[in-house]
């Protein structure tokens, strides 16, 4: 709901995302390619393409039952996480998924933005997963 929304021009928002330390990891362009589709016209500059309230309403309204659903899931489940805690694997949540049938893969020195922090690893895990 705080997130900043608007700003002058493109590159006065990168420069605004490219300071803060949430966005450190990221691979080199992809901060670009973020930007590219996440900010639109304004009358007066640029803006998020998602109103920061619209994303906040998403985030509050999710109730996912992930474990209900991978237990019905009749497919193979595989899991790209972060080797430390993180919005994906926290607790045990690791040794749950691998009880469940699913293949965890965790990779050392990435957030739960592993995509953005390390697209190319990301993309060898979901050409290998479709196999």
């Amino acid at each position: 709901m705080r997130r900043r929304a608007r700003w002058p021009d493109r590159d006065s928002a990168r420069q605004s995302y490219a300071q803060k330390p949430f966005f450190a990891g990221w691979a080199p362009g992809v901060l670009e390619d973020y930007l590219e589709d996440g900010l639109a016209a304004t009358e007066d500059g640029v803006g998020l393409a998602c109103d920061p309230a619209w994303e906040a309403a998403n985030f509050a309204a999710q109730a996912n039952d992930l474990w209900g659903a991978l237990a019905r899931t009749r497919a193979s489940v595989s899991v790209l996480a972060a080797r430390h805690g993180t919005s994906t694997l926290r607790g045990g949540a690791a040794a749950r998924f691998r009880r469940s049938g699913a293949t965890v893969e965790e990779v050392a020195g990435v957030s739960h933005l592993i995509p953005f922090e390390a697209p190319a690893r990301a993309a060898k895990f979901l050409a290998a997963a479709s196999l």
